[in-house]
């Protein structure tokens, strides 16, 4: 979620008013939006496994801080940044907090894979990132997290 909002917070505040109105925010949601893709594509070189391990601390803890982080994220930069940051976590709002949910709750035979996002990732991860190292698993990908988004926050915040 931070490195979502993080992404789309960039997008913004670099490329807003580089195009004649409106069209400067047309190109700002679009990229948003398709930031998702990127920002998940890059994911292979994170600790980001997909399924819940909770019997792991450092997953629980890791989890924990960067929901902490994102929320902060979403608190301080809101205002202006609130459609980018929506836009840019969109692919997770519809896959995970309605597909899915019309599964577990509604209809339990649903096939929410038909109707998601994330297969657009996918296709695209497999096709042009694959070469990326996979530390989906792997404790160390935490390091390339964290350096991700510090990154990204110096951009934000002095570039």
């Amino acid at each position: 979620m931070i490195t979502h909002f993080l992404v789309g917070i960039i997008i913004q505040k670099y490329l807003f008013g580089i195009l004649p109105f409106p069209f400067d925010i047309i190109l700002i949601i679009i990229l948003a939006f398709l930031s998702h893709v990127l920002v998940d594509s890059l994911a292979r070189m994170v600790y980001h496994p997909p399924e819940p391990q909770r019997g792991d601390k450092i997953w629980l803890w890791f989890n924990v801080s960067m929901y902490i982080a994102g929320f902060i994220v979403l608190f301080l930069f809101w205002d202006p940044y609130w459609l980018v940051m929506i836009l840019a976590e969109l692919f997770d709002i519809w896959d995970w907090w309605i597909l899915r949910q019309i599964q577990r709750r509604i209809k339990k035979d649903f096939k929410w894979e038909k109707y998601s996002l994330h297969a657009i990732s996918n296709k695209v991860k497999n096709k042009l990132f694959m070469w990326l190292p996979d530390l989906t698993y792997n404790h160390k990908g935490i390091i390339v997290e964290v350096f991700i988004v510090i990154s990204l926050f110096i951009i934000i915040l002095y570039l």
